[in-house]
Formats: C-alpha cells, structure tokens, sequence
C-alpha cells in the first residue's frame, strides 16, 4: 500500500503537509530570464497568510525599481524607475505570469506546499522516486511529486488544460524554519505560446531564500502611490 512509503512518518502526518504559519518575511535573490530580458535582484518579501503578498524588488545597484502589494482580487504596482503605477485586477498578474494561477496557489507555490492540500488516495500513484498527486481545479491539472523521506515537494507541475501553458517548478532544497521545512532554492520554468507568432515562449524564474523569518510581530506593509506618479500604459 502507498503508505508504507511514509512508514518512517508519524501515522498521522500527512503526505506533502505543507508549511503553516500567520506571517513571513523573506530575503531572496531572484534570476529572471525571458527570450528577451535577463536580470538579477533582490527581493523583499512579505506574506498575510490567504491576505496580501507584498514585495519590494531592488536591483544590482542597490536601489528599489518596483513594489507591489498582491490581495486575493487585486494587484498594486509602482515602478520607481520610470514613476508609473498600476492598479488592476488580479488577472493582470496572471498575464504578467503567462498563467492563469489564482491568489491561493501563487502563495502555496512561494511556500513549497501542494496547491490543493486535500486529496483521496485514489489520486496517489507510486513512483521510482517516490509519490505523485494528481488533482485538478477547473481547467488547471496538478501534479505533485512528493519525496517520501522528506514528506516534501520535489517537484510541481501545472498545466492549463484550455490555454496549453505549462507551469514547472523544482524545489531543489529545503531549509528548517522553526518546525517546517521551507524550500531554500526554486526553479521555475513557465511554457505558453507567444500569441502573436504562434511559437513557444519560455520564461525562467530561479528564487534563492538567503533569510526567512516566520510569525514576525508588528510586521508592516507598507505601500503607496506618490502624487506624480501616473498610471502605466
């Protein structure tokens, strides 16, 4: 039975249980790589558990080039650099991401826990590296890829059924924060196609946790909108 997979596991833990927690504060380094655009950064990031997600992203000379505060329906934007904002929907990160994520699983993906954290054992399968999860939300289907001994995502992959992208992410280590094991370095690689000549695009993100603080007191948040700045076209 697949289960004895986790015999080394208390008989209560549950397979891919994730990391809990009220508030984070992280210090990462960030590589991002598109077919036309290549950067390294700094990124400061924050999270309201199911509430907000802020972020302040610095680049290699020091100097802070954008922030954003992410909510479940909404995303805020200021680019310092060419003193320009953005206020929309949360579909406008989708279309910066190239895929169709929600709020939920953007926040299970940065934690290393399964998108969907309920499943029956009829979605388990046992494989030569260890145990895969298959799930499904409307048009998008999961595959979770746990290692046993660790009880952690090795790897996730996303695919949206309806549009074709393809969401990958490696977790290629993990750190102990308090009593979780949190991920320490990411690989993400995201496959659409580039709707204007029909070939496929990529877009490589590589996140680096240098310091990680959970349930910080008095942790703020801080966002705003300078007079003079105008809305991005």
């Amino acid at each position: 039975m697949i289960w004895g997979l986790l015999a080394c596991q208390k008989p209560a833990t549950k397979i891919g249980a994730g990391v809990d927690f009220d508030n984070l504060d992280a210090k990462i380094r960030l590589k991002y790589q598109d077919k036309d655009n290549k950067s390294n950064a700094k990124v400061r990031l924050r999270i309201r558990k199911d509430s907000l997600i802020w972020a302040s992203i610095t680049g290699t000379a020091g100097v802070e080039g954008f922030r954003a505060l992410i909510r479940q329906d909404s995303v805020l934007a200021i680019d310092r650099l060419n003193k320009e904002y953005i206020r929309e929907d949360f579909a406008a990160l989708q279309e910066l991401l190239k895929f169709p994520l929600d709020y939920t699983m953007l926040q299970a993906l940065i934690l290393g826990n399964m998108p969907l954290p309920d499943y029956d054992e009829s979605q388990l399968r046992k494989e030569a590296t260890g145990i895969k999860i298959r799930q499904t939300k409307g048009n998008i289907q999961i595959d979770n890829f746990i290692e046993p001994k660790t009880n952690k995502l090795q790897k996730l992959e996303l695919l949206d059924l309806k549009g074709g992208q393809e969401l990958r992410i490696t977790y290629q280590s993990y750190q102990k924060v308090q009593r979780f094991n949190f991920p320490e370095n990411t690989q993400t690689l995201i496959e659409y196609r580039n709707p204007e000549t029909g070939e496929t695009a990529k877009i490589e993100v590589n996140l680096e946790y240098q310091k990680l603080e959970l349930n910080k007191e008095g942790m703020r948040y801080p966002f705003g909108i300078p007079s003079k700045y105008t809305p991005k076209q």
